[in-house]
């Protein structure tokens, strides 16, 4: 962003919104991506004998619906963020207690403040509970992408510059983040910037623009659309 200098950034992300509309989020625009690891030591026994053993499994599924109450307990009804565990991996065979499970998810939040304290509260959480069956368990917490922060006067001259092209029903100003991670946070951290979520939804593609699903189908006639967008915001400003 130095060599050669940039003033201002602008970025398109498709959206299951309606082919022909924009929409665009002043200040804080998408969440905080963050990834967790969870490790989980046991003690391998035959299941016929679980009081030899240490259940590696059964603290994996304590864990899994105890971290759930971080949010609903700590954070104040008017705020929001997203803890979910999506893949578990453990155990080599049916008859025999899981000496190891693995657990990965993902942590979504919008402010700082509340990622930190999921973050101490999971650490805790997940060692405690290992304790309490004679286990252990290590949290890996990675650091992912940061919030989106759209310029807000750069976003509402974007606004305007739109709604010449698109008019103002195809111009949607959204109240709420999305709770979705984006790399190109970092450069809205650098210059001032704005993000935008470009339609791809309509009658042939109903349902199917759901981001990161196997079946995403895009409306190519949105291709027009992101071009436009692009080129109107760039003539502008450089006018």
């Amino acid at each position: 962003l130095e060599n050669p200098k940039v003033d201002e950034a602008y970025a398109l992300h498709v959206l299951g919104i309606p082919t022909g509309s924009v929409a665009i989020k002043s200040g804080a625009a998408t969440s905080r991506s963050d990834r967790i690891d969870i490790e989980i030591f046991g003690k391998s026994s035959h299941a016929s004998l679980p009081a030899e053993g240490r259940d590696a499994i059964v603290v994996a599924g304590n864990i899994i619906t105890s971290i759930q109450s971080i949010i609903s307990r700590n954070m104040p009804p008017n705020q929001t963020a997203v803890i979910t565990i999506g893949k578990m991996a453990g155990g080599n065979r049916y008859n025999v207690l899981a000496d190891y499970v693995k657990l990965e998810g993902t942590v979504r939040t919008f402010s700082t403040e509340n990622a930190d304290m999921i973050r101490e509260r999971l650490k805790k959480m997940v060692e405690d509970i290992a304790s309490a069956y004679e286990c252990t368990a290590k949290l890996n917490y990675q650091n992912g992408y940061d919030f989106v922060y759209n310029d807000p006067a750069l976003s509402e001259l974007a606004i305007k510059s739109l709604t010449e092209i698109l008019g103002k029903e195809n111009v949607i100003i959204q109240s709420n983040p999305l709770p979705a991670g984006e790399d190109f946070s970092f450069i809205t951290k650098k210059i001032p910037s704005v993000f935008i979520w470009l339609g791809t939804e309509s009658n042939f593609n109903k349902g199917r623009c759901t981001l990161h699903s196997p079946e995403f189908m895009a409306d190519e006639a949105s291709l027009k659309i992101g071009i436009k967008t692009l080129c109107k915001l760039i003539f502008d400003r450089l006018n």
